[in-house]
């Protein structure tokens, strides 16, 4: 999969997805409630530098990155937990441009994920 700069990741799949709050067609997690989230990127890039982040309603939320300067096949990761609104939507995005791995013959080396920790009632 190629990324371009400052982009949005569009997932193609979604391995687990009840309710179908990820829309595999805009890269786009909506949160269904109120509560915390523990949300995750984690990318293997063919370039020595592979920044990743998460954004909620399009503003900055957590940024990884990993610079090595001297080999390809990097991995960028960001894990974070964050208090979300029913209705806020999250994607993740890579700053700099080149391809991220998808898939391996073993599995996955490239995703997307989420899961609600702690619901917030009013």
């Amino acid at each position: 999969v190629s990324v371009g700069d400052d982009t949005t990741m569009e997932w193609d799949s979604a391995l687990i997805n009840p309710g179908e709050h990820y829309n595999t067609n805009t890269g786009t997690y909506t949160a269904p409630v109120n509560g915390y989230y523990g949300l995750s990127v984690v990318i293997l890039s063919d370039t020595h530098d592979a920044q990743v982040g998460i954004r909620v309603n399009g503003v900055d939320a957590a940024i990884g990155n990993w610079y090595d300067g001297t080999t390809n096949d990097q991995t960028g990761l960001v894990t974070h937990i964050l208090e979300l609104e029913a209705g806020d939507e999250v994607t993740s995005y890579r700053y700099n441009a080149g391809d991220v791995y998808s898939y391996n013959i073993n599995g996955v080396f490239s995703y997307f994920g989420g899961h609600l920790i702690y619901p917030i009632t009013a």
